[in-house]
């Protein structure tokens, strides 16, 4: 017996991503979209990634000796979630609600960040949707999405690629 796979055994493997399950709640949406609550959007959400910080590195020169020191946090300021559709289509509005809100193509004009941004609350949810963990993302837009999937079957369901910049988390 071998204790080094052969190359067969290595592909033989399945690409094997893990995926995050969230809870997601806004706390409060933008000034300017209307129609809608949190409880509207009463979704899940995946991701591939935790949100992560780091310290930025601030060189000192003290007599000719350089020493660094812990800076500002670099909080990411992306966040890529996968939603998914409720039966009512309600994300689907909302996120379209939302992009439509942020420029007016014909006048090209774009509104302000204050108008523009929202706060919400992910929860990680373990295999038995019990919460683990709470990140709260404050200062976030949407910037993009995209919708994902194949309707063909019965039991697909809806969600959307998104992609959110933010100020921070707590």
């Amino acid at each position: 017996m071998s204790l080094r796979p052969t190359i067969e055994e290595i592909r033989a493997l399945g690409h094997h991503q893990s995926l995050y399950d969230w809870g997601i709640q806004f706390f409060n949406l933008p000034s300017l979209l209307t129609g809608f609550t949190s409880a509207d959007l009463n979704t899940r959400c995946q991701t591939a990634t935790l949100p992560r910080k780091s310290f930025e590195n601030i060189p000192v020169n003290l007599r000719g000796h350089r020493v660094f020191q812990h800076g500002t946090i670099n909080y990411g300021n992306e966040l890529n979630l996968t939603l998914y559709e409720t039966q009512d289509s309600k994300v689907q509005d909302f996120l379209n609600a939302y992009m439509n809100m942020q420029w007016t193509p014909i006048t090209g004009s774009q509104v302000p960040k204050s108008l523009n941004q929202c706060c919400f609350l992910l929860t990680l949810l373990d295999s038995e949707n019990n919460p683990t963990h709470h990140y709260t993302i404050i200062g976030a837009w949407l910037e993009s999405f995209a919708p994902t999937g194949d309707l063909g079957s019965d039991s697909a369901v809806l969600s959307y690629n998104t992609t959110w910049r933010f100020d921070y988390w707590l």
